[in-house]
């Protein structure tokens, strides 16, 4: 939980920051440990860890239908 919230507050620097870490990539963080722990068996509740995810700023559009 601590990583995580270590990793939150990167997210919310400036752009500009060496220590900004994009929303994007946060989940790629946890990938390994994840994996690791499913390897060797040992129940971990993912849930509350995924809670603490940053919300990611989706400003894509949907097709529209000339474009489909």
């Amino acid at each position: 939980m601590t990583f995580s919230k270590k990793l939150k507050e990167r997210t919310r620097l400036s752009e500009n920051d060496p220590d900004y870490l994009n929303p994007q990539s946060f989940s790629n963080y946890f990938k390994s440990p994840k994996k690791l722990f499913k390897m060797n068996n040992v129940r971990f509740n993912w849930d509350l860890i995924n809670a603490t995810f940053p919300d990611l700023d989706n400003d894509t559009r949907g097709y529209n239908i000339l474009e489909i």
